[in-house]
């Protein structure tokens, strides 16, 4: 009795153990980003933080954090002041990164037009830079239609920091805006959350886009609407950002100039 009581703690024991360890790898494993289905572009130590989107490697090679945009600084622009947050950004990154290898992965094109890398950042330990400043509320998605990888999973991690207010999320400054509370205001950028209906490129400029509802979403006099709905057919969302934007305008009318 006593060797039949025994073999069954054991059992239990063991039992347990292996719905641990089972339950620990399917956690993991929903969590963690699919970033190993992405190529490598080998690995290097980050040496400087230039803002909370871009890293400087110790090969010299400048990475934008592709996927995500972070408050920006004026890093010497005249006339442009630093994004509130923008510090916070750039130390929040400094404390993910710097010192420390990471691996390089790209899901889409590697460079930008400024001849930085274009990469997902992946630190020894597992942790994906950029899912960390979304979670943060320190970042936002910003994808490409050359660069959709893992727009999912950002768009998922904007959501948890946006449902809890997390960084830009809970200040006034990033306000996402009704489009019916714009007809005042011109030559800015704006941030407006509607349904997606079309793509129009730039160089079209139409002066109204109507929602599959018929309301028409473009404030009266604006000469130009750009409706991004990469992210939404990338992750089968069907709400995505109407980025409206004039002449020389920053974020929800911020440093805005008159054209000349």
């Amino acid at each position: 009795m006593a060797v039949y009581e025994g073999r069954r703690w054991w059992a239990t024991a063991l039992l347990a153990l292996g719905l641990s360890l089972a339950t620990t790898t399917v956690a993991e494993r929903r969590e963690a980003p699919p970033l190993d289905r992405l190529a490598s572009g080998g690995s290097a130590r980050v040496v400087e933080a230039i803002d909370g989107d871009t890293v400087v490697l110790a090969d010299g090679r400048q990475v934008r954090l592709v996927g995500i945009q972070a408050p920006k600084l004026p890093l010497g622009r005249a006339d442009f002041p630093a994004w509130p947050l923008a510090p916070e950004a750039k130390t929040r990154l400094e404390s993910l990164a710097l010192g420390r290898p990471v691996s390089l992965l790209h899901g889409g094109r590697r460079t930008d037009r400024h001849g930085r890398v274009l990469a997902h950042l992946r630190r020894e330990d597992g942790l994906w830079l950029q899912g960390e400043m979304l979670r943060s509320g320190l970042a936002r998605v910003y994808t490409f239609a050359d660069n959709r990888a893992l727009a999912a999973e950002m768009l998922a991690l904007e959501g948890e920091a946006r449902a809890a207010r997390r960084g830009l999320w809970g200040h006034p400054f990033y306000a996402i805006r009704r489009h019916d509370a714009l007809s005042g205001v011109v030559d800015s950028f704006q941030l407006v959350e509607a349904a997606c209906c079309r793509s129009a490129k730039p160089a079209v400029a139409p002066s109204s886009i109507s929602a599959p509802t018929g309301e028409p979403i473009s404030p009266p006099g604006w000469r130009q609407a750009i409706v991004s709905c990469s992210a939404a057919r990338a992750s089968t969302i069907v709400r995505s950002r109407v980025l409206w934007s004039g002449c020389a305008a920053g974020w929800n009318g911020a440093t805005d100039r008159k054209c000349t």
